[in-house]
């Protein structure tokens, strides 16, 4: 009868406790996502966040240089454990078909990059992109891994942001996916350029990846004292085996710079015979324009005859000398050209800003982190979080706790009597 008028009022259900939660929590919770999220920002933009223009060398943050660093070390790896290029089996190759005594040193070269171009091949499209793929998902694991932290370590952080409930692997898969098109778009053309074919036998070559041999030159980011492969100097390594700059051409050609990048000396020639007709009277165009072709063709001819190009080879140490150098040439372009055109600093960022992106509209367009976080308060499943409504909660739980034993004695004693 004493008890009876203090918690005959109180409520069976669960209406009054989700009271606790209510306008208080929302304001609390408002002021905390604020927070979360300058502070959030400020540490994405110290530890993650790349600066301007990252695919050029040193602009990465220092945390995507280690992404560059991974992808340094599987190139240097997988080309120093080429099974084509162990002295043996170089051997082994370049003798198979011929005589042991008089092997034909045309063929062996054909033979042995045919082997190592398809090596290449199968190892980039299988080994390479997993590194890639592994420092990416360190920095992934590093962004959830701050987003629980600011969460209070509160359970199942990763889950929602990861969607990690249906499948993690399927991400990673993905994010493999990506690399591995983005590095094959250049790297396959890098191989090609400086293995599939030898020296003598390139031209074709430059012709038909002549616009994928400029991009590579254009993308070339070593630092080479001696300026040996700035602008022009891939394409005359490629055809004449040496880093020296081909020489100068007449100074009505380096008068464009577009000139310059032609495809061929005829190419050049008709562009310059071009520009001289559009600037001259319909009756001395041709003339002209011929007069031109006329002067660039001698010099240029005379220039490929004076240039030193490498020597075909004519036994087997040249030849592995020859694709060697050329060996050295590509692991040069593959981490300092290819890094940089297949645009993997940009794909990161990407990819991390997808997931920065992702956390902040969870909350500010579908309102999803506060439902978890008022799970974990309302069950008290998380003493981290510093929303104090603890003595509240349990004074509601006693009262309620007592009022339905109060109810079951008074139904009980109804019944007796």
């Amino acid at each position: 009868m004493k008890l009876e008028p203090i918690y005959s009022t109180v409520e069976l259900t669960e209406t009054q406790e989700d009271d606790l939660l209510g306008k208080e929590f929302n304001q609390w919770w408002g002021r905390e996502w604020q927070r979360i999220k300058k502070d959030f920002d400020v540490w994405y933009a110290q530890s993650i966040q790349g600066r301007q223009e990252a695919d050029a060398v040193g602009e990465e943050h220092q945390e995507l240089a280690a992404l560059r660093a991974a992808y340094d070390q599987k190139i240097e790896f997988l080309l120093a454990n080429l099974t084509t290029a162990q002295p043996e089996e170089l051997k082994r190759i370049y003798t198979a078909g011929g005589t042991m005594s008089m092997p034909d040193p045309r063929e062996g070269n054909y033979k042995i990059r045919e082997e190592l171009f398809r090596e290449l091949q199968q190892k980039f499209e299988t080994e390479m992109t997993d590194q890639l793929a592994q420092a990416l998902q360190s920095l992934i694991d590093q962004i959830v891994s701050k987003i629980q932290a600011l969460l209070w370590d509160t359970e199942e952080v990763r889950k929602y942001l990861l969607h990690s409930h249906v499948d993690e692997s399927i991400e990673q898969a993905r994010i493999r996916h990506g690399f591995q098109v983005l590095f094959l778009r250049f790297g396959r053309v890098a191989v090609e350029v400086f293995i599939a074919k030898p020296l003598q036998a390139r031209e074709r070559l430059l012709s038909e990846r002549w616009a994928e041999i400029k991009t590579l030159e254009a993308f070339y980011q070593g630092i080479d004292k001696d300026n040996a492969r700035d602008e022009g100097r891939l394409t005359h390594y490629l055809r004449y085996g040496l880093w020296e700059k081909a020489l100068s051409l007449p100074a009505l050609v380096k008068a464009s710079r577009a000139q310059v990048k032609a495809a061929s000396t005829q190419d050049m020639a008709e562009t310059a015979a071009a520009e001289i007709a559009a600037a001259t009277s319909t009756r001395t165009r041709t003339t002209k324009a011929a007069a031109v072709i006329q002067e660039l063709a001698e010099p240029v001819n005379g220039v490929k005859e004076d240039i030193n190009r490498a020597p075909e080879p004519i036994n087997f140490e040249q030849v592995v000398n020859e694709i060697n150098g050329d060996l050295t040439a590509l692991q040069d372009y593959l981490k300092n050209s290819v890094f940089y055109a297949a645009g993997f600093i940009t794909y990161c960022n990407q990819e991390l800003e997808r997931i920065r992106n992702r956390f902040k509209e969870m909350e500010d367009s579908d309102r999803q982190w506060i439902g978890v976080i008022r799970t974990a308060v309302k069950y008290e499943r998380n003493p981290k979080i510093p929303f104090n409504i603890a003595h509240s909660k349990r004074d509601f739980r006693i009262r309620r706790e007592i009022a339905l034993e109060l109810k079951e004695v008074r139904e009980s004693y109804t019944q007796v009597y």
